[in-house]
């Protein structure tokens, strides 16, 4: 009797870590999916900012172009007055 009883608790302890396993390697397989897709955001994100950053500066380089032409037309036009 006590042989069986211990060998159901084996059984039971057995089982009990499969499951328990398979549950941890679930949970694990999730969370790496949830990273990779958190990686992919920040890969995305970090590309926006690269083209903000290129944006930027040719608006920087457009608007002093303009304020040097600005400059260049009212010293034609003092000059013409």
């Amino acid at each position: 009797m006590k042989k069986e009883l211990k060998n159901l608790e084996e059984e039971l302890e057995e089982e009990l870590k499969d499951e328990l396993e398979v549950k941890l390697e679930e949970e694990l397989n999730k969370e790496l999916e949830e990273d990779e897709e958190l990686e992919e955001e920040l890969d995305e994100l970090k590309e926006e900012l690269e083209e903000s950053k290129k944006d930027e500066e040719l608006e920087e380089g457009l608007k002093g172009e303009f304020e040097e032409l600005e400059e260049e037309e009212f010293r034609e036009m003092r000059i013409t007055i």
